[in-house]
């Protein structure tokens, strides 16, 4: 017998779909982190699982950092 789709195929349940979700606002929150410069905090992430990514988010950016330089223009002189 040849099986074309399962259940999984079909229809995922509604906690892959969660965790998937979940898994994906962490590695964003993750890239923000990084992209403001973060890096001590990039570090404890890794260690952590990510766990403190969608906190660190929210801090101020680095001098010099790839977001600053994106979302505030250049410095002035």
């Amino acid at each position: 017998m040849l099986v074309i789709g399962t259940d999984f195929v079909v229809s995922p349940s509604p906690g892959l779909i969660a965790w998937t979700i979940l898994l994906v606002l962490v590695l964003v929150a993750g890239a923000v982190t990084a992209a403001k410069g973060r890096w001590g905090w990039v570090l404890i992430g890794l260690l952590t699982g990510g766990l403190v990514w969608p906190v660190t988010a929210f801090l101020a950016p680095a001098p010099g950092s790839l977001w600053l330089r994106r979302f505030n223009g250049p410095a002035p002189s």
